[in-house]
């Protein structure tokens, strides 16, 4: 029997505890009532209501798991909430950790730019791509005897060269799209503008910029001027040289097309394309201080930044997960927390209904092993030993690249509060593997994100993860800005490590649809360093294809 009244409502249906009701005012003695019901109850629902009395499932609704609390997972939730569309549907994330303040996407410094042009600008002198970034970030003789990782670089290599989700017309589509899918949600979703912090949250609507000005406490601009605007993501650098590049492309009118062959909007539309309005703010080293003194301080190295202030911005990851906890919690998705998934099997082969089973030694899990619809795997690096017996060329095309943070508490520098909405992008730090990435956190201290530790192995790719080394900490933070170094030897600071997931093709997310026993099984991953560009685009594909068996989406496609 159930231990609690409290077990018993959360195991009864509605019209069970309405007959419940009923039968005590007709006299009926209780405990009589719940022994046959309930008996009913284990006889209908079998060995699992035995073993989780919080959950059951919903007889004709979509049953989804979600395995993978972090973006990519919580994205996929939040679009299947999105599309719905009065399609009952019953959503089970499954997170390893005990919560999900506690996966790598809830604790990066979290960037934003959505603008590709960024990517282009510096032809390549500048900026490395995903795969020069790995290639270039490690020892050779490291990792020359790792069989995964050379084929890992030989598949980068050939992808980036041939694959046409790498091309860069592809590349413009999906970060142009991931912007459309971002203002659509924080349009209908105001409250996410407590966390992603950008224009954006200006322009899609009232409620939208009042959870940006209210709850972020970053105000928007009150001018069309750029160089009065609140917002954006800040590239900096010490190199003359870079300067220069960047001083051309804020001069230079900018190609919004996909497709650079079209010069004007009205060829880009009329060729089937979408044109997005990009235009590039140049500040020299008085003006980029001006405007970053609260990150900067003793920085006296930065020679210039260059900044698009309308599409690029910052998530303050921890708040944004809060955020979508609560949503989560309010809109009936379960979150199964501490549940570590062992596998994902075939229940039937003929619906193709999938079974996801959990380690039940582990405590606070709770959910078993239950069968359902549709499974989306969005467990980042960890995805590959979880589908290693249905995707075993998986791991040549995703690893994990760990990487670390510190965050600012009690003690710490504070940023001004109209400085609160820039975040910042040390081009110089990024090409040295050190702390690049740095943003306010929501009571305005500092968080700054850098590192670059490939893992080439199954091991060690699920959380928690270790912190780096003693002196590895003193090249990442110690040497690295001033907004991390003061942070270093404070006690008061908070340190962390994820890891990212990076794929074969670059910066371009792997969203993979397996075929006959397993039509039902999804995997959206490999967003690498532009999981909170890509995510939008990527989940949104994702939940297109769960609901509707086809991607109508030629970006998608």
């Amino acid at each position: 029997l159930p231990t609690s009244a409290a077990d018993v409502a959360k195991s009864f249906s509605a019209p069970m505890l309405a007959a419940l009701s009923i039968a005590a005012l007709c006299g009926v003695p209780s405990f009589l009532f719940i022994l046959i019901t309930w008996w009913w109850h284990a006889e209908a629902h079998g060995d699992d209501a035995a073993e989780d009395l919080g959950w059951s499932a919903d007889v004709g609704a979509l049953q989804v798991a979600i395995v993978g609390g972090g973006l990519a997972g919580v994205t996929t939730a939040l679009e299947l909430l999105s599309t719905a569309q009065g399609r009952r549907m019953q959503i089970t994330i499954f997170e390893q950790s005990p919560s999900l303040l506690a996966s790598t996407s809830s604790m990066i410094a979290a960037t934003m730019n959505l603008d590709t042009g960024y990517r282009y600008w510096l032809h390549g002198k500048a900026m490395f791509s995903v795969f020069d970034m790995v290639r270039h970030g490690f020892s050779a003789d490291a990792l020359s005897s790792n069989t995964r990782w050379a084929n890992f670089l030989l598949n980068a290599a050939s992808k980036l060269k041939s694959d046409p989700r790498s091309t860069d017309v592809q590349k413009r589509k999906v970060f142009r799209k991931s912007y459309t899918r971002l203002v659509q949600l924080v349009t209908q979703f105001p409250e996410l503008c407590g966390a992603l912090i950008g224009q954006w949250c200006c322009d899609a609507g009232e409620a939208s910029r009042e959870h940006l000005e209210r709850v972020a406490g970053v105000a928007c601009p009150r001018s069309a001027d750029p160089a009065r605007s609140s917002l954006g993501l800040f590239q900096l650098t010490g190199d003359p040289e870079m300067c220069a590049w960047m001083a051309q492309a804020a001069a230079l009118p900018v190609n919004g097309c996909d497709d650079e062959q079209y010069t004007t909007r009205a060829s880009c539309e009329a060729a089937g394309h979408v044109w997005q309005d990009v235009a590039y703010s140049f500040y020299n080293a008085t003006e980029t201080h001006r405007r970053l003194s609260g990150f900067l301080e003793s920085d006296s190295n930065i020679a210039c930044s260059l900044v698009e202030h309308q599409i690029t911005g910052f998530a303050r990851s921890e708040v944004l997960f809060s955020i979508l906890s609560d949503l989560f919690h309010s809109s009936g998705v379960t979150l199964g927390l501490s549940c570590n998934v062992l596998s994902v099997e075939p229940a039937d082969e003929a619906s193709g209904r999938l079974r996801v089973a959990t380690d039940e030694s582990v405590p606070g899990c709770g959910m078993g092993t239950r069968d359902f619809d549709r499974v989306v795997v969005a467990a980042a690096a960890a995805s590959v030993p979880l589908l290693a017996n249905i995707d075993p060329m998986l791991r040549n095309h995703l690893v994990g690249v760990k990487g670390y943070g510190l965050s600012g508490a009690a003690g710490a520098p504070k940023v001004p509060a109209d400085q609160s909405g820039r975040g910042l992008h040390l081009m110089d730090m990024s090409r040295q593997f050190a702390a690049a990435y740095v943003r306010s956190t929501d009571d305005f201290h500092v968080k700054v994100w850098g590192g670059h530790d490939v893992f080439a192995t199954d091991d060690g790719v699920k959380p928690p993860y270790e912190f780096c080394d003693n002196m590895e900490e003193a090249r990442i933070f110690r040497e690295g800005p001033a907004c991390a170094r003061a942070l270093v030897d404070l006690p008061s600071t908070t340190r962390m490590t994820g890891m990212r997931p990076v794929p074969s093709i670059g910066n371009m997310p792997l969203i993979k649809r397996y075929i006959g026993k397993w039509r039902n099984l999804i995997l959206n991953s490999g967003y690498g360093y532009n999981g909170y560009d890509l995510a939008w685009f990527a989940s949104n594909c994702t939940t297109q294809w769960l609901m509707s068996d086809s991607l109508d989406d030629d970006v998608c496609r």
